[in-house]
C-alpha cells in the first residue's frame, strides 16, 4: 500500500497537484484505506489530471471502481478500492474541509 500511495502521490506532483495530502482512513472507515488529495489550477486541469490518473491506475493494474464529479471538474473523485483520490479547486477543497473531517487519520504524506 505505501509502494502506491507513493507512486500515486509522486505522479500527482508531476502533474503539477498542488498541496497534495496523503491519510490512513483505514481505522476511521471501512470504504478504503488511504485518501489523497491535491488541488488542481483549474477546473480543467482537475479533469485532466483525473482522467490520466484513472489511465495510470490501469497501466499498473490498479482497479478504477469509479469516477465523479468530471463534468463541473472542480472535484473529481477517482475510487481505486483502496485508495481514493480526491482532485479539487482550491475553493471546493477548502469549503468541504476533508482534511478536517479526517482529522484524526495518520498523515502518509507529507511525512510527518
Amino acid at each position: 500500500m505505501e509502494n502506491k500511495m507513493q507512486e500515486i502521490v509522486a505522479w500527482l506532483d508531476g502533474k503539477k497537484g498542488q498541496d497534495i495530502v496523503a491519510m490512513d482512513v483505514s481505522a476511521l472507515t471501512s470504504l478504503c484505506d488511504v485518501v489523497i488529495l491535491v488541488t488542481a489550477l483549474s477546473a480543467r486541469h482537475a479533469q485532466a489530471m483525473a482522467e490520466d490518473l484513472g489511465l495510470h491506475f490501469r497501466q499498473h493494474g490498479w482497479p478504477v471502481l469509479g469516477v465523479e464529479g468530471m463534468g463541473l471538474g472542480e472535484w473529481v473523485l477517482l475510487d481505486g478500492g483502496d485508495v481514493v483520490v480526491h482532485v479539487f479547486v482550491d475553493e471546493v477543497r477548502q469549503r468541504y474541509n476533508l482534511e478536517g473531517m479526517y482529522a484524526q487519520a495518520p498523515r502518509l504524506w507529507p511525512r510527518p
